[in-house]
């Protein structure tokens, strides 16, 4: 299942689920040739195959910098 999120207020432009609250957006969520119907295709249609996912071990670097909040 795909989350989408409203993330209110938290940008610029309003997200997706904030679009699709919208009363001029009214079930346009459901509707052919649109992003949400690609969404529906793929939780129906895709399924994982893999049986586990690789992670890689990353190395801490030998010296980090460390600055203030107001720093140049």
């Amino acid at each position: 299942m795909q989350k989408i999120t409203h993330g209110k207020n938290l940008t610029k432009t309003p997200a997706l689920g904030a679009l699709w609250d919208e009363e001029t957006n009214k079930d346009k969520d459901h509707e052919p040739g649109t992003f949400a119907e690609l969404l529906r295709y793929g939780s129906v249609h895709f399924e994982q195959t893999r049986e586990r996912i690789e992670y890689l071990e990353v190395q801490r670097p030998a010296e980090t910098f460390k600055k203030g909040l107001l720093e140049p």
